[in-house]
């Protein structure tokens, strides 16, 4: 089987063959991805933020596309020793992570399309870099956890809880739609987000970690996404857990 790497990092144009996903995801989610034919890596903490997050691969990583991956520092050689076996070029980011806010969002960067929305001053500058000499458009926000606040569904549009992020969205072209905050599970904090709980498997297919049925806004989600041509699969029947996101790496040819 002959695969190929993203072009745009977050959404395939195929079906999806590798992932990276939070080292403490429940078996019986790991078995469901397994059982569409994905291939799983698993992250090891970064000790350097605090325990909800530590495994969480959008805090750990961000993809620039095209097999580009930039780590930070402490995460660097293990992110490396991972994916050995593939061809990715992984890049040490120069943003040193720490416990507190906002000294752990440095490469928690949503790339819609051609546009990245991230609160820029805190933006690893490697990442920011090379994304304005790629010729892509930066968009501030001040939710710093940007991508775990935004759910990816296609180049043209996201879901989100965040009305900044939902207004800067609305304002570059893409289609927002903005749902109540919480019905998300993140362990030790009182909700967790959108984004970091759904990941694309395919242009057209949304796997989330749980159920959305007693979200308030579950109706409107579902009219969203037939809107945009995507089906959503729960992978399980409880609520939604928060893990980072699903980071698609590996699509098939």
């Amino acid at each position: 089987m002959n695969l190929n790497f993203l072009k745009h990092p977050f959404i395939p144009e195929k079906r999806v063959k590798l992932i990276l996903i939070d080292g403490r995801t429940p078996e019986h989610i790991l078995y469901k991805l397994s059982s569409f034919g994905i291939d799983l890596i698993l992250t090891d903490p970064c000790n350097f933020v605090y325990p909800s997050i530590s495994y969480h691969p959008d805090i750990q990583l961000y993809s620039l596309g095209n097999g580009n991956l930039v780590t930070p520092p402490s995460m660097f050689e293990n992110i490396k020793s991972k994916l050995s076996k593939y061809s990715f070029n992984i890049i040490c980011g120069h943003s040193v992570l720490k416990s507190n806010y906002p000294e752990d969002i440095a490469y928690n960067v949503a790339r819609i399309g051609d546009i990245c929305f991230h609160k820029l001053n805190c933006t690893d500058p490697i990442i920011k870099k090379t994304l304005v000499v790629n010729g892509l458009t930066l968009v501030n926000v001040n939710q710093g956890y940007t991508k775990c606040s935004t759910a990816i569904i296609s180049n043209s549009a996201i879901i989100t809880s965040d009305k900044g992020i939902q207004k800067a969205a609305l304002q570059n072209g893409i289609d927002s739609l903005l749902i109540a905050p919480g019905y998300i599970h993140l362990k030790d904090l009182n909700y967790g987000f959108i984004g970091g709980c759904i990941g694309l498997i395919a242009p057209d297919v949304l796997v989330i970690t749980g159920s959305l049925q007693s979200h308030p806004d579950f109706k409107k989600v579902l009219e969203f996404l037939n809107k945009h041509k995507v089906e959503m699969i729960s992978l399980t029947n409880s609520i939604p857990i928060d893990i980072g996101s699903l980071i698609p790496l590996l699509e098939v040819e």
